[in-house]
């Protein structure tokens, strides 16, 4: 079933991707239990029913679109193989463990589904790309995360003049945003933080990880001052947020970003632009309001501590937890606990300063009667403890050769470079923000993987060079 917009016919499939891209940060009046860690994502259901129309498509037409031959995928079976057989070398355990009134197995098992719905997403995804060519793809996933944006930036200016300016007669105004899908208006009047419509400050700023790459590609494709607009808003949201983490890998995806410009010549002008503009505006910035970024400044840069101020105890938790974990993975080195397992173990390596003080711990990660089970907040660390050295290796070769691919790509001058620079930039925002959190829900890894595998095997419409296939 093919929609048509602007007289260019998309599949069905595609259509519900695009939306679910479009609705990715809209998420904070969704809650479905039963779609577990995915429980906060409206995106999922557009995904899901993308995949529904894939399913029909396959019983009509016999096929599916697979890239089993691709590279990529193989290292992707082979850490699936691995975590099958940590889980059969550490059976005897697994069964035996028991928290929260959630076995070892129930734990693996619902991991490896999880593990399992992302991959399923990335063959949604795949199948539906490769009907398209890659700049028309290009096109149309990033329209659909600029409509999102701009309804965000709505959101996140009421919000800002209601929550940092006490404009609290726009409150009515922004509660509009309740009858919007998938939203319910909450404002942090006690820390002062923004969330935007996201159900929190951290999603919120994964959200803007995640739409920093599509942003800064207005710079190149676009002639007019506004192109500059979406990209110069993104990191007034990320300061705005309050996440430091969010601040710094945004920050690190704009220097990459800018840095592959000097491989382009005809790019070489807008760096220039950019670095003497930014310059100029960064001095007067600072001529009046110096005291005010060098103190914010500092504070960020400071906020890591375990002591005495706002950030203390979740700096405590997370620092603990990582530090547990990695205890987990010295005492197994090779096999890890098995996928899933990293809490029933980690439980017993919990440092003294982690828990002293630290109402997270008690009401929530170490209390039975509380349903989550304790984050790892660190997805490499996390694969140490549940799948030894050998499995993180597998995963970081996957993430490793893809960022290469870019690389070569984009050093080599290829004529779909943009692409690639747009690849590169989100995988690096991936792999740093996996520094924090520790789930394989990241939708736009599996986005930018299938992307990937649609350039470097021949079948997008716009072919990639030799050099690159070979």
């Amino acid at each position: 079933m093919k929609l048509v917009f602007k007289k260019h016919k998309i599949s069905l499939s595609l259509f519900l991707i695009l939306a679910g891209f479009f609705f990715i940060p809209f998420n904070s009046g969704i809650n479905i239990p039963f779609f577990g860690e995915f429980s906060r994502e409206s995106c999922v259901l557009f995904f899901l029913a993308s995949g529904l129309v894939t399913l029909f498509e396959i019983l009509f037409k016999k096929n599916i679109y697979f890239p089993k031959s691709h590279f990529l995928i193989h290292l992707i079976f082979l850490f699936i193989i691995w975590i099958i057989v940590s889980f059969f070398v550490n059976f005897n355990d697994i069964q035996g463990y028991e928290l929260k009134n959630t076995s070892g197995l129930v734990r693996f098992f619902s991991q490896i589904t999880s593990l399992i719905i992302s991959i399923s997403f990335f063959i949604f995804y795949y199948n539906a790309f490769r009907s398209e060519s890659i700049w028309t793809l290009l096109r149309l996933i990033r329209k659909a995360f600029l409509l999102g944006f701009a309804f965000v930036s709505l959101y996140v200016l009421l919000e800002t003049l209601i929550v940092k300016l006490k404009f609290s007669f726009l409150q009515d105004l922004l509660y509009l945003f309740d009858y919007f899908p998938f939203t319910d208006v909450k404002l942090d009047l006690g820390l002062n933080r923004i969330s935007g419509p996201t159900f929190e400050p951290p999603s919120f700023a994964t959200y803007l990880i995640t739409v920093t790459p599509w942003m800064l590609s207005y710079i190149i494709t676009h002639k007019i001052i506004l192109k500059y607009i979406p990209c110069l808003l993104v990191l007034t949201f990320a300061f705005l947020s309050g996440s430091r983490a969010g601040i710094f890998i945004i920050t690190i995806q704009f220097i990459v970003f800018f840095l592959c410009f000097i491989n382009f010549k005809k790019y070489q002008t807008y760096l220039i632009k950019l670095l003497f503009f930014g310059g100029i505006v960064t001095l007067l910035i600072f001529a009046f309001k110096g005291r005010i970024i060098t103190n914010y400044i500092t504070e960020q840069a400071t906020s890591f501590n375990i002591d005495g101020d706002e950030h203390s105890i979740s700096n405590k938790s997370r620092f603990g937890i990582q530090y547990a974990n990695y205890e987990v993975f010295k005492n197994n080195p090779f096999f890890g606990v098995g996928f899933g397992q990293q809490s029933f173990e980690a439980k017993k390596y919990y440092p003294r300063w982690s828990l002293k003080g630290n109402w997270e711990f008690r009401l929530k990660y170490l209390n039975d009667n509380h349903p989550s089970f304790v984050p790892g907040y660190n997805l490499y660390i996390r694969l140490l403890a549940e799948t030894g050295f050998i499995g993180l290796i597998i995963f970081l070769t996957i993430l490793v050769l893809s960022i290469t691919m870019c690389l070569i790509a984009i050093y080599q001058k290829n004529k779909n470079h943009l692409i690639y620079l747009i690849i590169l930039t989100s995988l690096v925002g991936t792999g740093l923000n996996w520094l924090k959190v520790d789930s394989f829900r990241d939708y736009i890894f599996w986005i930018n993987l299938a992307l990937l595998i649609i350039l470097t095997s021949g079948l997008s419409k716009s072919k990639i060079s030799k050099r690159i296939e070979s």
